[in-house]
């Protein structure tokens, strides 16, 4: 039985699973099992496996914190040492 194995595991690709009734769980420890940002909650891992599956895990969505300061070019030492020299040059 081949399997598709893709998102968050370390090594996502296309499995030959040889065991008899494979399960979710089976699949993703061929893959070399889950990365450290998956999300693994909405996965069932003892669903069967069927013959020309994928199974597809997704990483775990940053909060909007993260998202702000991942995607921000100025660090926020940046912005309170701007924020510090517009207060001097104000008083």
């Amino acid at each position: 039985m081949m399997v598709h194995v893709d998102g968050a595991v370390k090594s996502p690709g296309l499995y030959a699973l040889q065991m008899a009734n494979p399960r979710v769980n089976d699949a993703i420890q061929i893959a070399g099992g889950l990365t450290e940002d998956a999300n693994g909650q909405g996965i069932n891992l003892a669903s069967p496996v069927e013959d020309g599956q994928k199974i597809y895990i997704p990483k775990k969505e940053k909060s909007r914190h993260q998202r702000f300061h991942s995607q921000s070019k100025i660090k926020p030492q940046a912005i309170s040492k701007q924020i510090r020299r517009e207060i001097k040059r104000r008083l």
